[in-house]
């Protein structure tokens, strides 16, 4: 007598959970096995992304170039700067918010004058393309006007960056002939305060540098001064006016020697300007010598003159040098750290160096040595 098949009893149907004849068990949302997921139609993707666009403001361009005065020629600058760097990174306690990673190479240290979005060069090699006939059907219409003239409009290429940037040798030739220094032709960049960005910041600070003490050249009448003003302001302006520049914020010259983009692994956070203060051995290599502030007098700011009018004067109703160079030395107790004012650049004595060319730098590049890569320049003479 055959005996009929049975099923095992904790057999159950496909897609059902064993004690349960409507229960799935796929998660919620998930397609079935065999079919798509649901997609939205084509036309209502346009609308979203279409409503994106209007409430977001314009992507950023990313930057691909940057005009340089470079400082990375200077052996001796690099070593002081090196200097600073390892008595940072040896503090003890360590200074909040410090690592390697965030310390700028002194073979790539310069002074930067505005970055740009360049094209590269294509040079073509077959003649542009004529329309073809289609057998007197009309064409199909090229575009809006905008759309034409923002086409027709001169690309921002390295080639035409490099042709605005030679074409501002004249004005820079008579900015340093008509100068009253015995140094004519020369350039320098002088080097004596060490600040932060955003201006302020005692324990968030994201980049430290050294630079010109604007305020203080400002009032100084410092000749010097007036001829580097002059010509980064001339190509700077320049470069803006035709668009090549972007950035709506005012010309700061400034040497970045730490800066948290470049931190690894990447984190927020700043580091302490205020501990950087107190690195009583790093301030030494800065040329900064047991001297606290007295009483800094900068109330009457000065305006620069045009960069159009080389022969212009840049200063004018400024209080005497005297009151600027109020710096004087004082004697401290021994092991006491020395302390600057709440949010107060830090003024230091690195120099003042020359500067022969203003060159365009390839952002983030890196050269045999871990320098910017140039791609072309003029001098400044």
């Amino acid at each position: 007598m055959s005996s009929e098949p049975t099923l095992p009893s904790e057999a159950t149907a496909p897609g059902l959970e064993s004690g349960s004849a409507n229960a799935s068990s796929r998660k919620r949302g998930t397609p079935r096995k065999g079919k798509e997921p649901h997609r939205a139609p084509e036309c209502f993707k346009g609308r979203v992304n279409e409503k994106k666009q209007q409430k977001g403001k314009d992507p950023k361009i990313r930057p691909t170039h940057f005009i340089a005065l470079p400082l990375n020629h200077h052996e001796s600058l690099r070593n002081d700067i090196a200097s600073f760097h390892s008595s940072l990174l040896a503090h003890d306690p360590p200074i909040q918010g410090l690592d390697k990673s965030i310390v700028i190479d002194p073979r790539r240290i310069h002074l930067t004058l505005g970055a740009m979005a360049l094209e590269k060069d294509i040079q073509e090699t077959t003649p542009p393309q004529q329309p073809a006939s289609n057998g007197g059907e009309p064409l199909e219409q090229a575009g809006t006007p905008a759309e034409a003239d923002e086409e027709n409009a001169p690309k921002l290429t390295i080639s035409s960056a490099l042709a605005l940037l030679e074409s501002l040798k004249p004005q820079i030739s008579t900015i340093l002939t008509s100068s009253g220094t015995t140094e004519s032709k020369k350039v320098y960049i002088p080097l004596d305060v060490l600040d932060v960005f955003p201006p302020g910041s005692t324990e968030k600070a994201n980049v430290l540098w050294v630079g010109p003490d604007h305020k203080k050249q400002k009032v100084s009448r410092n000749e010097e001064w007036k001829v580097l003003w002059r010509i980064c302001d001339l190509i700077h302006t320049t470069f803006k006016s035709q668009n090549y520049i972007t950035d709506a914020r005012p010309l700061k010259l400034h040497c970045t020697i730490l800066n948290t983009s470049h931190r690894k692994p990447r984190r927020g956070g700043g580091f302490s300007f205020k501990e950087v203060g107190e690195t009583t051995e790093a301030l030494e290599s800065f040329g900064v010598n047991d001297i606290e502030i007295s009483g800094l007098n900068l109330d009457n700011e000065v305006k620069e003159g045009s960069a159009s009018q080389p022969g212009s004067t840049i200063l004018s109703s400024a209080p005497t040098a005297a009151h600027v160079d109020d710096i004087v030395a004082s004697p401290r107790p021994a092991n006491t750290p020395r302390r600057w004012p709440k949010s107060s650049p830090i003024p230091v004595n690195l120099g003042s160096w020359e500067v022969g060319t203003a060159e365009l730098w390839v952002m983030g590049s890196r050269g045999a040595n871990n320098e910017y890569v140039s791609v072309g320049g003029i001098k400044l003479e």
